[in-house]
């Protein structure tokens, strides 16, 4: 009891410091974190870092998608329930992605309309509940602390990764319930499909990662004949996806999201869609790290976290490579890569204790410089870098 009782002081003393300047609070977390061998002591680290990151977000100028997330929430006592979760179906009449639009009416009563406070939550869960599967999937390894701690700021200061939490607020939320469930996999199958169906009813865009995963040889590291073969299927798939949509398109017909989906597809050859298209340097830039290391455990044969995530990423990474022909099926698909990244880029750590010790500390200063250095270069507007550094957490969040 006096344990806890010692545990709750100190998360208050953090807290205190937090609400007063978040940043140090962020940085004293840290200390703690690393501080015992206890997972435990990771979790106000995670719970200070998603509140910061959605304090910041409400400070950002509104436009993009965001206008398009915050009418939809406006409207809801106009809408009503049903209307809510037809909201973002292309014909209106049927019910798409059931659990963001239940999400949506339950929050708009919840906080009484504010939209900004709407856009903080959002915020904290695409965060929380991607910590948790960062949590899980190193916990199931026994990794340091270090690490972990290590995954989570570098998610929470990777500029593009949280440029997306008010962009692409559906499919940012859905891609952390499709990691969380891939975290409980090897621990129970029920759970793991119940969180999948909770992935694909926030997007559906996350259909083809779960059916991926489903695949049985998934489980298990890739062999280098396996790795071969899967190379090649994720290829040829990505080679031919425009053309099994226009056969679809053709022979099938098909209304809906589903149609609509089927037409980007079906047009995406060349060059037809480039205005939302990706720089393939960026493409490099973010994919040959993750193969490398991806392959280079499969080589190993020595997987430091679960074998799923190393196939997944792998084969993820190679299907939006193909797709390069493709802009804008391509620039779909990108986004998920970040997911992966600050979970595959400390897996390597730990083959070698002095890598371990040293480099998730440069990785992460790294980070937390470009992300104060680059806030808004994206094109989106926030508060001043040194407002974020230097004022109160409750001069921050604008509500």
């Amino acid at each position: 009891m006096s344990t806890f009782l010692k545990k709750e002081n100190i998360f208050i003393i953090l807290f205190m410091v937090f609400l007063l300047n978040p940043l140090i609070g962020i940085l004293l977390s840290v200390a703690y974190a690393v501080s015992g061998k206890s997972y435990n002591l990771i979790i106000p680290l995670m719970i200070f870092c998603a509140l910061y990151m959605a304090a910041i977000n409400t400070t950002k100028q509104i436009d993009g998608d965001e206008m398009v997330y915050l009418f939809q929430f406006s409207e809801v006592p106009a809408n009503g329930l049903y209307k809510t979760l037809t909201y973002m179906s292309e014909t209106k009449d049927y019910v798409k992605e059931p659990a963001y639009g239940l999400l949506v009416f339950i929050l708009y009563y919840l906080t009484l309309g504010n939209e900004m406070l709407f856009i903080a939550i959002v915020t904290i869960i695409i965060y929380i509940v991607f910590f948790a599967a960062v949590y899980n999937i190193f916990k199931e390894n026994k990794s340091p602390n270090r690490i972990i701690v290590a995954s989570v700021l570098t998610v929470v200061f990777f500029n593009q990764y949280f440029y997306l939490t008010a962009h692409l607020i559906r499919q940012l939320m859905a891609t952390s319930v499709f990691f969380l469930a891939l975290s409980h996999k090897s621990e129970s199958i029920k759970k793991y499909l119940l969180l999948c169906l909770l992935s694909y009813t926030i997007h559906s865009s996350m259909i083809l990662l779960i059916l991926i995963s489903l695949i049985p040889a998934m489980s298990r590291l890739f062999n280098k004949k396996t790795l071969i073969l899967a190379g090649c299927v994720t290829f040829l798939f990505a080679t031919l996806f425009p053309f099994i949509a226009e056969h679809i398109l053709n022979h099938v017909g098909l209304s809906g999201d589903l149609g609509t989906a089927m037409v980007r597809a079906a047009n995406a050859e060349g060059l037809k869609d480039a205005s939302e298209g990706l720089e393939q340097s960026l493409v490099l830039l973010m994919t040959i790290p993750l193969i490398s290391i991806s392959s280079y455990v499969t080589i190993r044969n020595k997987p430091q976290i679960m074998p799923i995530v190393y196939n997944l990423c792998l084969i993820w990474c190679l299907f939006v490579i193909c797709l390069s022909f493709s802009p804008l099926i391509q620039y779909r698909f990108f986004f998920v890569l970040y997911s992966f990244f600050p979970i595959i880029i400390y897996a390597i750590a730990s083959y070698n204790r002095s890598f371990m010790r040293y480099f998730p500390f440069f990785i992460c200063a790294f980070f937390i410089y470009r992300f104060y250095s680059t806030i808004g270069a994206a094109g989106f507007v926030y508060a001043p870098a040194i407002n974020l550094i230097l004022y109160p957490y409750p001069l921050i969040i604008n509500l």
